[in-house]
């Protein structure tokens, strides 16, 4: 039989779960035959005697098969607290490589300035990774009430909020790339954008081009409000200064 999470074929299983991916196995009644159950891995961690394995393949299949692995997330996993448990890993062994990394490349001014809160003469900051887990916890409750938000306008296929966070947790798998010097953090943020995006895509069943619209939307909306007041205060302030404005007080005493 062929696990239906990784494609290889099984021989005789000798447990519960698949040997390469760590997907539970269901034998059917007659014991001859067999398949895999429908059943995420990473939701299996607390009942898996090699977690570490199932966090590698995790972190892979997130990084090099994203479309695959956030399809089987969105109809396959059903449990929050592995997925919070997955990005307070991920993202803390992103930051500890990241502050390791930097102390011993420093980063150049570039960096320090693209990542100013986090980064303390071109290292990142102990502070930072003092405070990873709440920063972590931050971003990933401001990211999802705005997207929830945002994509709640839109008629996109409506899902739970707790779906939401839970899709999420997984898009953190790019931060495992600011072990990288001097790159890392670069390579980092378009690959967590590209996830975030491929995650929608799979809960929302929608374009990922629709989404990154339906998400840029307020945003182009606020700049061209803001746009428009400083260009009418500018337009005002020249348009006193030449003495063009009527003496309102001059034609309210004629009147």
């Amino acid at each position: 039989m062929h696990c239906t999470h990784c494609n290889r074929f099984l021989h005789e299983p000798a447990g519960i779960s698949c040997p390469y991916c760590g997907t539970r196995i269901r034998i059917n009644d007659e014991g001859k035959t067999g398949e895999t159950e429908a059943r995420f891995p990473w939701d299996s961690l607390f009942h898996d005697s090699n977690p570490l394995r199932l966090l590698t393949i995790t972190a892979t299949d997130a990084l090099f098969h994203p479309s695959r692995f956030y399809r089987d997330a969105a109809a396959r996993s059903r449990k929050l607290l592995p997925a919070l448990l997955y990005m307070f890993i991920i993202g803390g062994i992103g930051i500890t490589g990241a502050w390791v990394s930097t102390r011993w490349f420093p980063a150049g001014d570039g960096i320090a300035i693209y990542h100013s809160l986090f980064f303390d003469n071109g290292m990142i900051s102990p502070a930072a990774l003092a405070t990873s887990p709440l920063l972590l916890s931050l971003e990933l409750l401001l990211t999802a009430l705005y997207v929830f938000i945002t994509l709640r306008l839109s008629r996109f296929r409506r899902c739970a909020f707790s779906d939401l966070i839970r899709i999420l947790c997984y898009t953190e798998t790019p931060m495992l790339l600011q072990i990288i010097p001097f790159i890392g953090t670069f390579l980092a943020l378009p690959l967590w954008i590209y996830s975030l995006l491929t995650a929608l895509h799979a809960l929302h069943e929608e374009s990922r081009l629709r989404i990154l619209f339906q998400l840029l939307l307020p945003l182009i909306v606020a700049a061209a409000l803001a746009l428009i007041i400083i260009l009418s205060g500018i337009l005002g302030g020249i348009i006193a200064g030449t003495g063009m404005l009527p003496d309102w007080k001059h034609l309210i005493d004629r009147w």
